[in-house]
């Protein structure tokens, strides 16, 4: 959720006291304009700078993240209005995503009502560190102010990934994909450098024996441009794990546009990770050709079950397997589900029914109106656990509600392999819903879903063998359900 700024101000800390007319300051993404860690803000008991516009030559140059401590002191501040120019970004500030329009407008407000109160910082002429900020100043119509870096190539690399990894709401997928693109697009550059500043001092041994010079070889000092210490040493700059960074690489060697939704945020590491080798099995099984089947076409259909599935014989389903939705405003589903269930099952035929845990009262009240109470299955979820922040439980299971006589013996306990929302945010995963289909119906059945969501019940039963019939009513996920199926 994206937090409403007080201030531009980034260095207020829970341990630390906040000026009345600003609380609660909080960064945004980038450069939410606040100081790096440790640094020394210069401004007035107000929260804003005491002199809205600074030269860049006032501002004493910095060459690490820690020489920003003390920078301010001694200097002299002058009302000298620099003359408005457009300032390139630096390559290196690249690594991090600029914030979105939304964003950027509330930073621009933010900066208008305080002023600027992190100075941007530049390298080489250009924006090193603080893009969104420069941007924000733009709107705003406040000139902004500089500050010069004057440190190495690499230590610009490593600044620019510190002061941003606790600067802005960036998970560990996001710092690793910043780290990622740090090595991958900077890489050339830091290893010239590295090489020529080899060349410049010599390294030990370069006198060889008998006054002979050995050549300085392919030999480069350690840091960033050194390959072993790369991963780590790039990871620890950004506040994330190698493993991380790695992941991130092999994304950008096999889905680039995965790892750039990484990079802004969208998506996590192990899910772009996780998406990656669904598509890739998705693809594997789209090229096979399908052998000859005696199961015929899945009939799926749009619009509300009560309505489009009306002309469903009675008695002519073998198996009812849903998972409707769970939140309060659906609860009258169930009611509708158990009046269709007693109408269109065989004697022989079941319903099973995965459900929420918070409405679960209820909705053993509303199907017991109508069925016959059989067994609560337990289904285990995999990946992570989901959190019900108000009942203060965190959960790994749902219950599958199973109504219907007792003619078939099943095991109760079912277990899915993945999480797997590609085709829906509340859908299950192919080996789950098998899972389920093997342990209630035959090879042969009728099976039938009301809630067809991104039809997984619909693979589930193909590849059981069973005859399918599917309802779905909302129209794009009943298409991706098609497209999926048929």
């Amino acid at each position: 959720m994206m937090a409403l700024p007080e201030s531009n101000n980034a260095a207020v800390h829970a341990d630390e006291p906040q000026h009345q007319d600003n609380p609660g300051n909080r960064r945004i993404a980038d450069d939410y304009g606040g100081s790096a860690p440790g640094a020394v803000e210069d401004r007035d008991q107000s929260g804003g700078c005491k002199e809205p516009v600074q030269a860049v030559e006032d501002w004493p140059a910095f060459s690490t993240l820690s020489d920003l401590n003390g920078a301010a002191a001694g200097t002299t501040k002058s009302s000298a209005v620099t003359e408005p120019k457009e300032i390139e970004f630096h390559e290196i500030a690249d690594i991090w995503s600029l914030l979105g329009d939304a964003e950027l407008a509330l930073l621009a407000a933010n900066i208008k009502q305080h002023g600027l109160l992190d100075p941007i910082c530049l390298y080489e002429g250009k924006i090193l560190d603080g893009r969104n900020r420069y941007r924000a100043c733009a709107i705003a119509g406040v000139e902004p102010v500089t500050r010069l870096f004057g440190g190495s190539y690499e230590a610009a690399v490593e600044f620019a990934l510190a002061v941003n990894r606790d600067r802005r709401h960036a998970d560990p997928s996001m710092r690793a994909a910043a780290a990622h693109f740090a090595q991958t697009k900077l890489g050339s550059r830091l290893k010239a450098e590295a090489k020529e500043q080899q060349e410049s001092q010599g390294t030990r041994g370069v006198e060889g024996g008998r006054g002979k010079k050995k050549p300085l070889g392919n030999a480069l000092p350690k840091g960033l441009a050194d390959g072993r210490k790369t991963d780590a040493k790039l990871a620890a700059a950004a506040g994330t794990n190698r493993e991380y960074v790695r992941s991130a690489r092999k994304l950008e060697e096999k889905r680039p546009d995965l790892l750039l939704e990484v990079k802004a945020g969208k998506v996590t590491i192990p899910r772009a990770t996780r998406k990656m080798r669904d598509d890739e099995a998705d693809a594997k099984r789209k090229a096979k050709p399908k052998p000859p089947s005696s199961v015929p076409d899945p009939d799926l259909r749009l619009g509300e079950f009560q309505q489009v599935l009306a002309d469903v014989p009675d008695g002519s389903i073998d198996l009812i397997l849903t998972d409707p939705p769970y939140p309060q405003k659906f609860l009258s589903l169930w009611t509708a589900l158990a009046i269709f269930a007693k109408r269109v099952l065989k004697p022989t035929g079941m319903l099973a029914a995965m459900s929420g845990q918070t409405h679960l009262p209820e909705v053993y009240v509303r199907l017991g109106e109508h069925l016959i109470y059989r067994w609560t299955m337990t289904y285990l979820i995999a990946g992570r656990a989901n959190v019900q922040h108000q009942r203060k439980v965190t959960t790994q299971w749902k219950p599958v509600l199973v109504y219907g006589p007792t003619k078939r013996r099943f095991h109760d306990v079912v277990k899915s392999d993945a999480e797997d929302k590609r085709y829906h945010d509340w859908g299950q995963s192919e080996s789950g819903m098998l899972a389920l289909l093997q342990q209630l119906a035959d090879t042969g059945a009728v099976v039938l879903d009301p809630f067809l969501g991104g039809g997984t019940t619909g693979i589930a039963a193909n590849e059981h063998k069973c005859t399918f019939i599917g309802a779905e009513s909302v129209r794009a996920t009943y298409e991706a359900a098609c497209a999926r199926l048929l």
